[in-house]
């Protein structure tokens, strides 16, 4: 049974006061930065950074008190511990109410399966605020390889794994294109490619779906490069993901 606690915040009155209502899939302020953060989960993939159930609970509390709107703790279908640990997490932090009045989101990762997604719908409910991460891969070499799908049928899966999550009674759903910027630019990898890529290809993306969120995630970013993310943040930017696993 979730049970509500409070969790202090290191935000100052004057911060908090800027953070707008949370509404799934759209931001009312366009000037605020909406954070994600994938610690927990991507940053686990860093060798040696594995973590136990509560060592991620622990740092889903110290999350709570930066002011993240969004954490994603795992990907519940990947073992037992993984699916404790996000349920853990949704019980507890996902009904912590900030010094601010905010309760985070807390999101599990699936891909475009019926049993992950239903896997992640189970650990992610107990939260005041429940979402799902659902992903496909969409570029033509991993369509045809990874997939061994075509185009129409990778387009049928996403719609049909949507509809399902929303059948489940989630109506926070973030849907993810995996290798989006190979599906445009094939020759361009995405550690290598010029930020100018990134840039213009962000934006197309923004201007495709104005009433809709955009969440830009990139591999092999370093703090402080060119292509880090925090390089490139601006307002306008919906969602910025953030992942601590180039520092561990």
């Amino acid at each position: 049974m979730a049970t509500k606690t409070s969790i202090p915040s290191s935000q100052s009155p004057k911060l908090s006061r800027l953070r707008p209502q949370y509404i799934p899939n759209h931001i009312p302020d366009s000037s605020y930065v909406r954070i994600l953060d994938t610690t927990l989960r991507d940053g686990e993939q860093s060798p040696g950074a594995t973590m136990t159930a509560k060592e991620k609970l622990d740092i889903a509390r110290q999350l709570v008190k930066l002011g993240v709107d969004i954490i994603q703790p795992g990907f519940p279908s990947a073992s037992n511990s993984d699916f404790m640990a996000v349920k853990m997490i949704a019980q507890e932090v996902g009904n912590a109410v900030g010094d601010d009045g905010y309760v985070p989101v807390i999101a599990g990762f699936c891909r475009c399966v019926e049993k992950d997604i239903a896997t992640a719908w189970e650990a992610v409910k107990y939260a005041k605020r429940p979402r799902l991460c659902t992903s496909i891969a969409t570029s033509p070499i991993h369509m045809e390889h990874k997939l061994r799908k075509s185009k129409d049928q990778v387009i049928q899966i996403a719609r049909d794994m949507v509809k399902f999550a929303r059948s489940l009674g989630c109506n926070d759903i973030q849907f993810g294109v995996e290798d989006a910027t190979s599906l445009i630019h094939r020759e361009v990898a995405s550690l290598h490619c010029p930020v100018c890529f990134v840039l213009n290809f962000h934006w197309k993306m923004t201007c495709l779906s104005k009433d809709n969120p955009i969440r830009r995630h990139s591999y092999g970013c370093f703090v402080g490069s060119p292509m880090c993310p925090e390089s490139i943040i601006k307002p306008g930017t919906p969602i910025f993901p953030a992942w601590l696993h180039n520092l561990l």
